[in-house]
C-alpha cells in the first residue's frame, strides 16, 4: 500500500505539473502536492472497494477526484474551466502512460523497475522526496530569475476592455488588502485612466479604498479596483492572475517613463 502510494503520488504530480503549464494555471507546487497527495490517497481506498461497487468506484476516481484535483490545482475556475482541466489531465495521462509503458516494455526500464526499484521501498520513497525537492528547488529558480528580471509586459482586463503597460517588480512593495486579503498592485492612475472612467458599476470591480504608508508618505489612502484578470509577461513565459487587485496611484512612478506599475512580489509565487 505504501509503495502504491508513493508511485500514485509521484505520478500524478507530473501529471499535474503538465497540465498546470498547458492551461497557464497559477498553480504553486504546495497545491499540486496536495492535489495529488488526494489522487494517491483515492489509489489506496479504491482498491479496496469490492468488485460489485466498481461502477461507483469509477464514478470517484474519474470524475469526482479529478474535478477536485484540478480544482485545487486552478483555486478559482467555473465548471466549464474544470471540464477543460480534467480533459486536459486525461490527454496528458494517456501520453505520458504511453511513454511509460514503450519505456517499461520496450527498453531495460522495466527490468530495473521490477527486479532494482520496487523492491527496494526505502529508494521508492526516496525517489518520490528526490522529485519533489526538485520540484522545489526549481520553484525556488523561477522566482529567483523572476526577481533578478526589471520590466514587463502587463494586460489589465475588465469586461472586454484591456490596457497594456509596462511593470516592474519591486520588492518594497508588500502592500496587503486587509478585506480580501490579496497583494495589491499599484498602478498610475493615468494609465488605467481610460478603462476606470469607463467603469459604471464600481461593485462589480469592488472599489474599495485601503490605508497605506509608502509612495512617499508617511501614510495615506490609495484606490483599488479588482480587475477580472491580469498577465504579466516574462520571456516566453505568461503568468495570469485572475480577479487581482490593483491600487491608482495619482503620480508618476518613473521619471523616464519606464513603466507604470509597481508589480506586487506574491503574484510571483
Amino acid at each position: 500500500m505504501d509503495v502504491l502510494f508513493l508511485v500514485n503520488l509521484f505520478m500524478d504530480s507530473l501529471i499535474l505539473i503538465l497540465v498546470s503549464k498547458f492551461l497557464k494555471y497559477t498553480a504553486t507546487y504546495f497545491r499540486i502536492i496536495t492535489a495529488a497527495t488526494l489522487g494517491a490517497i483515492w489509489a489506496c481506498i479504491a482498491v479496496t472497494i469490492p468488485i460489485h461497487y466498481i461502477f461507483l468506484r469509477n464514478i470517484c476516481t474519474y470524475i469526482l477526484i479529478s474535478l477536485l484535483m484540478i480544482r485545487i490545482c486552478a483555486k478559482k475556475c467555473d465548471l466549464k474551466d474544470m471540464i477543460k482541466g480534467v480533459v486536459t489531465l486525461y490527454v496528458v495521462t494517456f501520453t505520458v502512460g504511453g511513454m511509460c509503458h514503450m519505456l517499461y516494455y520496450y527498453t531495460n526500464a522495466g527490468y530495473y523497475i521490477n527486479t532494482v526499484i520496487l523492491n527496494d521501498k526505502l529508494l521508492v520513497a526516496a525517489i518520490v522526496m528526490a522529485g519533489i525537492l526538485l520540484m522545489a528547488i526549481s520553484r525556488y529558480l523561477d522566482q529567483f530569475i523572476a526577481y533578478k528580471s526589471k520590466v514587463y509586459d502587463v494586460i489589465l482586463k475588465v469586461g472586454e476592455k484591456q490596457v497594456c503597460i509596462k511593470g516592474i517588480l519591486d520588492t518594497g512593495n508588500v502592500l496587503q488588502d486587509p478585506y480580501y486579503h490579496k497583494p495589491v498592485n499599484v498602478i498610475e492612475y493615468q494609465a488605467f485612466e481610460s478603462i476606470f472612467n469607463n467603469i459604471e458599476d464600481c461593485t462589480k470591480v469592488k472599489y474599495h479604498m485601503i490605508p497605506f504608508r509608502s509612495l512617499g508618505c508617511s501614510e495615506g489612502c490609495i484606490e483599488v479596483i479588482m480587475v477580472d484578470v491580469m498577465y504579466i509577461y516574462r520571456n516566453e513565459k505568461r503568468i495570469t492572475k485572475k480577479e487581482a487587485l490593483v491600487g491608482l496611484y495619482k503620480q508618476k512612478l518613473s521619471s523616464d517613463n519606464a513603466y507604470q506599475m509597481l508589480l506586487n512580489g506574491e503574484c510571483f509565487r
